[in-house]
């Protein structure tokens, strides 16, 4: 195996990466219809069952992962609706190494592709959009809305965020990549990952300078980080989390995962207080499938502001949003 191949594997932490789960039509109505929205960009739209359910989550893929991803989320009732929409980011598929010059980790190239899925997402007019990233996935859900924010796009029907071990700064993933290799400084890392990933701009684009638009939303806002993750520092996402909490106190909250202990307790940060939750077993970066982990985040949605419809909506509201699909199909 070729060194930048032997440093990129160790970096993404691709031995604790989920096992892929390819998309048919026996995983809860998985992959029930794709439309090519923006470029090679497809959205994929799956239902838990036969559901008339108005409200859809938009879910955005990390490093090493595809839309699949989304089906373990799916197939252990995390999210809040019984409608997703996801898509692949250009460098899908798993098979890291094969497109990683179009990974620019949350560059414009990634915000331009989820600002385009959620464009699609919105015009399917339903009643309310929940985002969830993870990783790579959820920082560039950070950079998009940023963006969309400032250029005064319209974003009520958005609400809640979840965003599961998102970076402040890809730097700080750096850094922790050097500190666990021992054999070479951050600046070796850094040039290495520029010289691998050709859309990588250090400079660019940082989640943490983008965090705190987020208030505009005014809604829900979750953080999850796991306290020893070793591909996407503690301390990186909880940056990003501190930074919103103190603009929007009220709708950012954050979980901190544990591999030592069960039950709730709490951590205590800079004034903050981090509810942090011990798993039953081993989790990793990016792959948090445990009952208490996935309860959680269940707690987070029950807890979430109830809409019973938008004020003066379009008749065309009244239609399934499988109805609607089917219309952009034809």
């Amino acid at each position: 195996m070729q060194i930048k191949h032997l440093l990129l594997t160790a970096f993404l932490g691709l031995s604790v990466a989920p096992n892929v789960l390819y998309a048919n039509e026996s995983h809860l109505g998985w992959n029930l219809t794709s439309l090519p929205v923006y470029k090679n960009l497809e959205i994929r739209y799956a239902h838990n069952q036969k559901s008339e359910s108005k409200e859809i989550t938009l879910f955005s893929h990390g490093i090493g992962g595809t839309a699949d991803q989304a089906l373990h989320y799916m197939i252990n009732d995390t999210f809040c609706t019984q409608w997703v929409a996801t898509f692949d980011y250009a460098d899908a598929p798993a098979r890291i190494g094969k497109k990683n010059t179009y990974t620019g980790f949350a560059q414009q190239g990634e915000i331009d592709c989820f600002k385009a899925a959620l464009k699609e997402t919105i015009a399917l007019n339903p009643q309310g959009i929940h985002l969830y990233g993870v990783s790579n996935g959820a920082s560039t859900i950070i950079n998009a809305l940023d963006q969309l924010i400032l250029e005064g796009q319209d974003l009520s029907l958005i609400r809640s965020v979840v965003l599961e071990s998102p970076y402040a700064d890809v730097n700080d993933c750096m850094r922790a990549f050097a500190n666990q290799l021992m054999i070479a400084p951050t600046f070796f890392i850094r040039f290495l990952a520029k010289r691998w990933f050709k859309k990588l701009d250090f400079s660019k684009n940082k989640p943490l300078n983008a965090v705190s638009t987020l208030h505009a939303l005014k809604v829900p806002i979750l953080f999850i980080a796991l306290d020893t993750d070793s591909i996407v520092p503690f301390s990186s996402t909880l940056k990003l989390y501190a930074a919103l909490k103190r603009v929007s106190f009220d709708l950012t909250d954050m979980i901190a995962i544990n591999n030592r202990a069960n039950g709730s307790t709490e951590m205590h940060v800079d004034h903050l207080v981090i509810k942090t939750i011990g798993a039953e077993h081993s989790v990793h970066h990016a792959n948090i499938m445990t009952p208490t982990t996935i309860a959680a985040v269940q707690d987070f949605y029950a807890k979430l502001p109830q809409h019973h419809g938008q004020q003066n909506v379009e008749a065309s509201n009244n239609i399934g949003i499988l109805e609607r699909i089917k219309n952009l199909v034809h």
